[in-house]
């Protein structure tokens, strides 16, 4: 992911920058610039950290956590 100022602070995935669940508005502006147009392939990106943080995290709701790291890629 290289470094992008917000990041996850793994396994609670929230953002040890500004205290928010990652990503946060930072880490989106900053992932939307990376990735461009190519919106399948950002949310292909955060489909994978899904997938991750639905692992880590202790009893996670699937529909918030889908909010959190894919919707917000359309």
């Amino acid at each position: 992911m290289g470094d992008i100022g917000h990041h996850p602070e793994r396994p609670n995935w929230d953002c040890p920058s500004c205290r928010q669940p990652w990503p946060c508005p930072p880490a989106r502006v900053k992932l939307g610039e990376t990735y461009g147009p190519d919106r399948i392939g950002l949310g292909m990106y955060m489909g994978a950290l899904l997938f991750a943080a639905v692992a880590e995290m202790p009893g996670p709701n699937p529909e918030d956590l889908y909010q959190r790291f894919v919707a917000w890629t359309r």
